[in-house]
């Protein structure tokens, strides 16, 4: 710490780090009794990790709506995946028997979608994390 002018009598002052330390007029000395010490080098709270199990129960439980998707950060192809089912539930309550068969196409696209997603659930939890470790380094 330097001091503008001339350094200040021994006694108890707050150092850089805003703790009471002890100055003895030409050193710091000890923290005050109770003052924690400063953390040396950088840390960094540790990440929100995502998991496997987790994101399969999203992907059976609420997959047409892209639970799954969404939690492993996939937003724009969650949204586009809310978007086909509510559609297809939309022509689904349609009486017209054509919209019938277009919202039935709709869903059999969403579920194959979903199946096929069971199978990429390791590798999207996987990108996830990476993900999340990387802005947490550079934070």
């Amino acid at each position: 710490m330097t001091f503008p002018t001339t350094p200040p009598q021994a006694g108890w002052h707050l150092n850089a780090q805003g703790q009471r330390q002890w100055w003895d007029g030409a050193a710091w000395g000890p923290l005050a009794p109770g003052e924690a010490p400063a953390r040396t080098g950088s840390y960094s709270p540790p990440a929100v990790v995502k998991s496997l199990t987790p994101a399969y129960w999203l992907a059976v439980l609420l997959g047409a709506f892209g639970a799954h998707r969404f939690y492993t950060h996939k937003f724009a192809t969650a949204w586009v995946l809310v978007v086909i089912s509510v559609v297809s539930l939309l022509f689904r309550i349609d009486p017209d028997p054509m919209s019938a068969v277009i919202g039935n196409l709709l869903l059999a696209v969403v579920i194959l979608w979903v199946l096929s997603d069971l199978f990429l659930i390791p590798s999207m939890v996987r990108a996830a994390n990476i993900n999340i470790a990387a802005a947490a380094r550079q934070s």
